[in-house]
């Protein structure tokens, strides 16, 4: 603050609300329309977030919707999934998402982290399950070359062993997944994850020694 006033002591309750007034009367009275340059300056502003409290949902996905698809990365198109309203729309936007990766973005899912592509995996196994097998064939290939990634979120981890196992994807202890998965919980321990996802992991284990016991 140019008037002295320590950052810390500022009430962020009143901050926030003072940029819900704002953002709210930009694209409600000053600009309905909303050009484009207005939607990628809030877009890359950070206000948007993935949790999206400063601004209301009919708001943000109205600024999503006015920018080109195309110009966005992959990575900004998952991380802002969530302004958008109902089941229709994410089928949507989940099937231009997927169909851009495997035809104009192939190396896309090379450059998301273990997060991201967690989310991209619940996405298609939701709203998309036709292309769940390719995906994870994707996944398989790149799995060994993340498996040693010191920024490695070992709850996403388990988020994509949990989506691909109730996708029915993961079969088998000899699968690419499962294989680079093991001695990254041998190595940081089941201790260190909480109790959902660690029956999450030892479920998705049961589930695929017992389907190799009936095969």
């Amino acid at each position: 603050r140019k008037d002295g006033i320590p950052a810390k002591e500022i009430s962020l309750l009143k901050f926030e609300k003072k940029i819900r007034d704002l953002v709210f009367y930009y694209f409600t009275v000053k600009n309905p329309e909303l050009d484009k340059e207005s939607a990628i300056y809030f877009l890359n502003s950070g206000y948007l977030g993935v949790s999206g409290s400063l601004i209301p949902k009919n708001i943000r996905s109205k600024i999503l919707k006015s920018l080109d698809f195309d110009e966005i990365s992959v990575k900004d198109l998952i991380q802002h999934r969530v302004i958008l309203s109902d089941d229709m729309e994410m089928e949507e936007y989940t099937k231009k998402l997927m169909d851009r990766i495997l035809t104009k973005d192939k190396r896309a899912i090379i450059e998301l982290d273990f997060k991201q592509l967690a989310t991209l995996i619940r996405m298609v196994c939701k709203y998309y399950p036709e292309r769940v097998q390719i995906l994870y064939n994707y996944c398989s290939n790149v799995m060994d070359r993340k498996v040693y990634d010191l920024t490695l979120n070992l709850d996403s981890l388990c988020d994509i062993i949990h989506s691909f196992t109730l996708a029915k994807q993961i079969k088998t202890f000899s699968d690419p997944i499962l294989t680079s998965a093991i001695p990254i919980i041998n190595i940081v321990g089941l201790e260190s994850l909480s109790s959902g996802k660690r029956l999450e992991i030892l479920w998705a284990l049961v589930r695929i020694a017992q389907e190799n016991i009936n095969d």
